[in-house]
């Protein structure tokens, strides 16, 4: 479970005023739900899902999943947690350029959850046949389309069975059709893994089937 807490997140303004751009006083995801949310650019979804993954400290309030408070971790042991048990899908893929789609999921896999190396070769062609890419394996990121790359993306992303996927703006550079192939790539794999997922999108088609939304419009309108 994941209990967000009196959460804040100031920044500082050129002319050092403060500028708040998330105040939650609760959140709770419960384990296997799948929870959107919302928000039109610049309401702070990618903020709070920078927060709950730990890649962002709150300025203050506490983010606790499965009895750890992550914020409350060092820089190091929060990317180890991180590694160990969430698989994030980025809106920019973030592949790395002069590895192959397999060699993505294999590097993500040998940072994260150790497993010997013929596990790991097992799994990756398991999850590139999953997401339809079996034939796409040995392409560079640049020889492949936006949706394959993504695809890839979402492979990496549950490679290391993670407790939970966080996929931030996931079909904000696909067509329409595309997108929603990738979201129910992305929600298949989760209920077949029984993995919490926390999906971002200004885009309301893409959410509206989730098990719960929070609009973070609504939150700072104090509704």
């Amino acid at each position: 479970m994941i209990r967000v807490t009196n959460l804040i997140k100031d920044y500082k303004t050129p002319d050092n005023n403060l500028l708040r751009i998330l105040q939650i006083k609760e959140l709770v995801i419960e384990d296997g739900k799948m929870f959107g949310v919302c928000g039109v650019s610049g309401s702070g979804k990618t903020t709070l899902l920078h927060i709950l993954t730990g890649l962002l400290l709150p300025t203050s309030g506490d983010v606790l999943i499965n009895g750890v408070y992550i914020n409350r971790l060092s820089e190091s042991k929060r990317d180890i947690f991180r590694a160990n048990n969430i698989g994030y899908v980025f809106q920019s893929f973030n592949l790395i350029p002069y590895l192959s789609a397999r060699e993505n999921i294999l590097l993500a896999m040998w940072i994260g959850k150790k497993m010997k190396k013929q596990e790991r070769e097992k799994r990756c062609d398991e999850l590139l046949e999953e997401v339809g890419l079996s034939n796409r394996a040995k392409h560079l990121p640049n020889e492949l389309s936006g949706g394959e790359q993504q695809r890839v993306c979402i492979a990496r992303a549950i490679a290391n069975n993670p407790l939970i996927i966080v996929a931030d703006e996931p079909t904000a550079n696909l067509d329409s059709q595309t997108k929603f192939q990738i979201i129910n790539i992305i929600k298949t794999l989760c209920v077949q893994n029984k993995t919490t997922l926390i999906l971002s999108s200004h885009d309301r088609e893409i959410t509206q089937d989730l098990h719960e939304i929070v609009s973070l419009d609504a939150v700072k309108k104090g509704e």
